[in-house]
């Protein structure tokens, strides 16, 4: 009909709104399609394709004074040909509320920092990336930060070339990427906390490279160091990156996953539809999968995408998991130089109409109103996919009416006659009270675009911890050793480099490693509550590790050995990765 109004949107980056003020129970019908994820990248064997973006329609009634808000999910980045641990998609973007507690750019310290930039440094580097003002090769801050709830707050770092992050005196963990970004999920009880950033031996990607603003210039320096808190609550349907490729040759990371485009109102959400899983990354054997991936989604209110998983050794990186209704779960890595699985779409939502979840690369919903082109797609392989789309439909509006046959009729269109022919009137005005007023066909909506609600917060791969540095998903005692001061970061950081070189990848070791996983938290970890048996942890975690590693060991720890690297085989051997890698994780969030 002819007054019935259609805004169309498209992805901006932003949470668009329109506060209503054309009259009372105006009826409504969204058409919402999410972000499609990103293709897997190549090894000799393809990366994986990303999955569609999927469809929610839905039927509400506006009033004068109610908000719309709508929030169109970006898509997910393409998985790169990567070495050195590199080559993940980035995530596409969605509404977002959760907080940003800090950041090292506008985080404020004594002395000064300084903005620092190179074109060899990742975006998340180049970001928030900060130095000594006086070029000093020590970096050593302490900022007062203050966390407005208790609960899980997830910590983003990168460096060049090695940091390490702490809180209240602990040491949190270890960073050495510039490219990538390192994550570390942290319970933080409410209130001030100091956190101490510590960056040393900076060298440069390319020597001489780095530049930093010292206030009217940009003039050289030689490292960065970049720390993001965000937290507090909230909810996210931000898709996820891909998991890195792996450390050892070159690989494919796994793509990144699509944003749920999001529409509330009055704040409160009445359609989803969920973002595309990504691929996942390409190794030497079989092809990186094509989404949606086998691990299915969380349960709401859990609506961020979950990251990919790093892979270690050779081979490709799982693929992100899509934002949605229910987010939807990342991708693992299998053992071997083999292609890494893709992530799983987000489920789509509507309080008052039908939903569609996509099968493969097309995007659902694509034999709906208003859907053309290349909207929601998968990526394939090597390729980002495509953003989301939204297209709302205000009306039938009041109009004009003409009185027939004892009644009133509404006037779909309105027309003149000029020089002795009619002519479709456009815009059809009415005066009321010396005012002219536009009625059939003249609203057409404005939104406002704001950043505020807008972002990205996905949720950790179950397999690992970040991407590069310390706290691997080897290294579940040593971290515990470490942050009780049991052990120093290096030695943890030595251990795990010999974890990933030795155990990752090979059926022997992968058995060690998941026993270790169960063993060390279920039975390990419960002896450093008190000091004897942190005694005792500390002589056994020594020997044993320095038997294995062909160190020198005292002989009579050898039965003591023995009887623990049996259980870990023994565990090992029972357990899959997936449970062992959730009994890490979930030892690192309660802060054992």
């Amino acid at each position: 009909m002819a007054n019935i109004v259609v805004r169309e949107g498209g992805y901006s980056g932003t949470t668009q709104s329109l506060i209503w003020d054309k009259g009372n129970n105006i009826p409504v019908r969204a058409y919402l399609w999410g972000g499609g994820g990103g293709g897997g990248g190549n090894d000799s064997a393809r990366g994986g394709t990303g999955g569609g973006g999927g469809f929610a329609e839905v039927n509400f009634t506006i009033s004068a004074g109610d908000v719309l808000k709508l929030a169109v999910g970006g898509s997910g980045g393409p998985g790169a040909s990567g070495a050195t641990g590199q080559g993940a998609g980035s995530a596409g973007a969605g509404y977002s509320t959760v907080l940003s507690v800090f950041n090292t750019r506008t985080g404020a310290t004594s002395p000064a920092t300084r903005a620092t930039l190179n074109a060899n440094y990742g975006a998340f580097l180049n970001t928030y990336g900060v130095w000594n003002e006086k070029r000093s090769q020590d970096f050593d801050r302490s900022y007062s930060v203050s966390f407005p709830t208790t609960g899980l707050y997830t910590f983003t770092a990168a460096v060049d070339s090695t940091a390490i992050v702490s809180m209240d005196g602990i040491d949190l963990f270890s960073v050495t990427t510039a490219q990538g970004t390192f994550t570390q999920p942290v319970t933080v009880t409410a209130g001030v906390h100091t956190v101490r950033i510590r960056a040393d031996k900076a060298l440069l990607l390319v020597p001489n490279q780095g530049i930093f603003f010292d206030g009217s210039t940009w003039r050289p320096q030689i490292g960065s160091v970049a720390l993001t808190i965000n937290g507090g609550g909230g909810i996210d349907y931000n898709g996820a990156r891909g998991g890195n490729a792996g450390g050892s040759g070159t690989s494919g990371g796994g793509g990144g996953s699509g944003g749920a485009t999001v529409l509330l109102l009055n704040d409160i959400v009445i359609a989803v539809a969920g973002g595309g899983g990504g691929g996942g990354g390409g190794g030497n054997g079989p092809v990186g999968q094509d989404a949606p991936g086998p691990n299915g989604r969380a349960t709401n209110p859990v609506t961020a995408g979950q990251n990919g998983t790093n892979k270690s050794g050779d081979g490709g990186g799982g693929g992100g998991g899509g934002g949605g209704y229910d987010g939807g779960n990342g991708g693992a890595t299998p053992g071997g130089d083999n292609g890494g699985q893709a992530g799983s779409w987000g489920s789509s939502y509507s309080s008052n109409g039908s939903v569609q979840n996509p099968t493969g690369r097309a995007a659902a919903g694509s034999d709906q109103p208003y859907y053309s082109g290349a909207r929601a797609q998968g990526g394939v392989n090597g390729a980002a996919g495509t953003t989301g789309f939204a297209a709302v439909e205000f009306g039938p509006l009041n109009g004009a009416y003409v009185h027939t046959n004892g009644s009133f009729t509404e006037v779909d269109n309105s027309y003149i006659k000029v020089n002795g022919a009619w002519t479709l009137v456009k815009k059809t005005y009415i005066n009321s009270n010396g005012i002219w007023n536009a009625i059939v066909g003249s609203f057409s909506p404005v939104l406002t675009q704001s950043t505020n609600d807008f972002g990205i917060n996905s949720r950790e791969a179950d397999g690992d911890a970040g991407d590069g540095g310390g706290g691997g998903d080897c290294c579940v005692v040593s971290t515990a050793f470490a942050q009780q001061g049991i052990w120093s970061l290096q030695q943890k950081d030595e251990l795990i480099a010999w974890c990933e070189d030795r155990l990752h990848n090979r059926v022997l070791g992968e058995c060690f490693r998941r026993g270790y996983q169960v063993v060390g938290v279920k039975a390990a970890l419960p002896l450093l509550k008190t000091s004897w048996g942190q005694t005792y942890a500390k002589w056994a975690f020594d020997n044993g590790t320095r038997m294995v590693r062909g160190r020198s060991f005292a002989w009579w720890s050898v039965p003591n050995s023995v009887l623990w690297i049996s259980a870990f085989m023994l565990v090992g051997a029972v357990v899959t990765t997936r449970y062992a890698n959730r009994c890490w994780k979930a030892a690192m969030h309660q802060g054992k």
